[in-house]
Formats: structure tokens, C-alpha cells, sequence
């Protein structure tokens, strides 16, 4: 009997995970600072750990005025309207934001 409970307790230690490492930062390309209106782009971010080294941690983006700039789930923008909006990525606790402007190209004059 005394073996069989050491070998629950070896059991229910071995069970045990680390948790996952904590984002420390995002690395991510930011938007151009101003932007055509209808025109598109694609961000792309990951989270790294206080090594530098990648994380798994899922990376979301978000607009502060959808109107002017929508971004999807995936990273894609796109310039609806006129105007300024700042982009968020975040990961786990760590979140970094750009500003952008929407504009109209102005054709030159001649």
C-alpha cells in the first residue's frame, strides 16, 4: 500500500505545467503615417518574451475610429475616410498603438 500512494503522489507532481512565459513586448511593423483613403495594408506583430524569443500569444489589432480606419482580426487595414485614428496591437498585457492619417491624394498641379 505504501508504494501504490508514492506512486499517486510521483503521478500528481508530474501532472504539473509551467505556466507560459509573459509577453514582454510586440514587435510589429507599424503603419505607414498617413495613408490614401482606399487604400489597404497588412500589419503583422508577434509577441516576444523578456528574451526576445517568440510567444504562441494570440495578437489582436483595433482602431480607434472604424469609420476612418478599419483593421480585422488578421492585420489588414483598410482607409474608409478621411481623417486620423490611432491603431492598437495587444497581446497578453503588453499593447502599442500608431497614429494614422487618412487622406485624399491631391493631384499635382501643372
Amino acid at each position: 500500500l505504501p508504494t501504490l500512494a508514492l506512486a499517486l503522489a510521483v503521478a500528481a507532481c508530474s501532472d504539473s505545467t509551467d505556466p507560459a512565459p509573459a509577453v514582454a513586448t510586440i514587435e510589429w511593423q507599424r503603419p505607414a503615417a498617413t495613408i490614401l483613403i482606399a487604400d489597404s495594408a497588412r500589419l503583422d506583430a508577434r509577441a516576444l518574451d523578456a528574451a526576445g524569443q517568440p510567444l504562441a500569444a494570440a495578437v489582436t489589432y483595433s482602431s480607434s475610429d472604424t469609420a476612418v480606419l478599419h483593421v480585422s482580426d488578421a492585420g489588414r487595414v483598410v482607409a474608409r475616410d478621411f481623417g486620423d485614428a490611432w491603431i492598437r496591437v495587444r497581446a497578453g498585457a503588453v499593447a502599442d498603438s500608431a497614429r494614422v492619417r487618412v487622406h485624399w491624394d491631391e493631384p499635382a498641379a501643372t
